[in-house]
């Protein structure tokens, strides 16, 4: 079978061929591709199709999200698989995996981008089941309960619920967490 040539999404990215639009960041720069940035996220449709000046703009220029993440987030529209993260420590790696997926959730909603928002919510779901260390609990309770704009996967109740499946497992820490975020103590009440 003779080969054509053609190259996946993630190879337009990482070429920049065709690419009509320059995503700048942090010191990053990605020669992207009004087509793809439109067809899979909202924002960049609405940004593209407005009387504004991204819809003609050569170069767009993002701040204030964490880059690494969102890094990811426009490699993800490229079709690359959604994120892994390893380190040599697991417990460490378990927390900045779960952190990670948060933080990928958020600029997902941010920026319209429903595929990488589910593939984030999935993620973070399989996680919570695999760990009871009360630094994790508190660092995701905080991460989730103050974070997250908008949660339409119900992560938090899924959070709260493998919590509360051994109700051992609420150190003080957590009790101290629940006294100021109503919301969350709320969840842990409604679960019980």
């Amino acid at each position: 079978m003779a080969t054509t040539g053609a190259l996946g999404l993630h190879a337009y990215l990482t070429s920049g061929e065709h690419s009509d639009v320059t995503i700048k960041f942090s010191g990053r720069e990605f020669k992207a591709h009004k087509i793809i940035l439109t067809a899979k996220s909202g924002w960049f449709r609405g940004a593209f199709r407005s009387g504004l000046a991204e819809a003609s703009a050569e170069t767009i220029e993002l701040h204030g999200d964490d880059p690494d993440a969102l890094e990811l987030s426009i490699r993800f529209l490229y079709e690359e698989p959604y994120p892994r993260w390893t380190s040599d420590d697991e417990e460490k790696a378990h927390l900045n995996a779960m952190l990670g997926h948060i933080t990928i959730y958020e600029l997902a909603n941010k920026y319209d981008i429903p595929t990488l928002s589910l593939a984030a919510a999935q993620a973070l779901s399989s996680c919570f089941d695999k760990f009871s260390n009360v630094v994790e609990n508190i660092a995701v309770a905080r991460a989730l309960y103050c974070s997250i704009s908008h949660d339409g996967y119900g992560l938090k109740e899924r959070f709260v619920k493998s919590l509360t499946a051994d109700f051992r497992v609420l150190k003080p820490e957590l009790q101290e967490f629940a006294k100021k975020n109503l919301e969350f103590a709320g969840h842990l009440l409604s679960d019980m």
